[in-house]
């Protein structure tokens, strides 16, 4: 498995600054007998207007070790969705505790400058 971060412009600019959107991606690879390369290779990725590596690096390895774990059963991606649709907007500086997949994540943004 290997996780890695695409950071892309959005279109139009926030007060003259660039705008990016950032894509969390988990890549799983396993052997697989009956694929006749050897093996099968599928990603997860999250994209997001938060530059949060760590917290959403967490939310994809939960997702992952789910979903994979259980033999890509699509209902887990449509928990995952519901679960971060009900989060709240994040509040730099403050600890927010945020359910996911019969978990509790903790994110702390950073504050702003």
């Amino acid at each position: 498995s290997m996780k890695f971060l695409i950071r892309f412009k959005r279109e139009g600019d926030r007060h003259g600054k660039k705008v990016f959107s950032y894509g969390y991606v988990f890549f799983n690879q396993r052997r697989d007998t009956l694929n006749s390369r050897g093996f099968n290779q599928q990603s997860l990725i999250l994209v997001s207007q938060h530059p949060f590596l760590k917290f959403y690096f967490k939310v994809l390895s939960t997702l992952a070790s789910f979903y994979f774990g259980q033999k890509m059963d699509n209902s887990i991606i449509e928990e995952a969705c519901r679960n971060i649709s009900k989060w709240p907007t994040p509040q730099p500086g403050r600890l927010s505790e945020l359910p996911f997949l019969g978990k509790l994540l903790n994110v702390l943004p950073p504050s702003r400058k």
